[in-house]
């Protein structure tokens, strides 16, 4: 998977921010993974076309199907809009920017 603007391993069960510029848009699980919550910039569909909010306007989800249960390795979760934080309950992954 080739990211746009880069990509992080994540480990730890502190907050992960995005680093300013870029957005989370997937996360793939390197081992046993759990996702507690992430932060994620709400988008609607205006003409066909993605409109994002701004960072300012993201709510912490933690009730997706993907939160709080064990992730297999190899996993990839992509997000319905562009994340700018993601917290890690264990394990760790990849996040991908766009």
């Amino acid at each position: 998977m080739l990211a746009k603007k880069g990509c992080d391993l994540v480990t730890g069960t502190d907050p992960f921010p995005a680093p300013t510029g870029k957005q989370i848009f997937m996360f793939k699980t390197n081992e046993a993974t759990v996702i507690a919550e992430f932060d994620e910039i709400p988008v609607s569909i205006r003409n066909n076309a993605w409109t994002e909010g701004s960072a300012d306007d993201a709510e912490t989800i933690d009730d997706r199907s993907y939160c709080g249960v064990s992730l297999a390795a190899g996993m990839e979760v992509y997000f319905d809009g562009p994340v700018t934080s993601i917290t890690l309950t264990s394990g760790s992954g990849m996040v991908y920017y766009m």
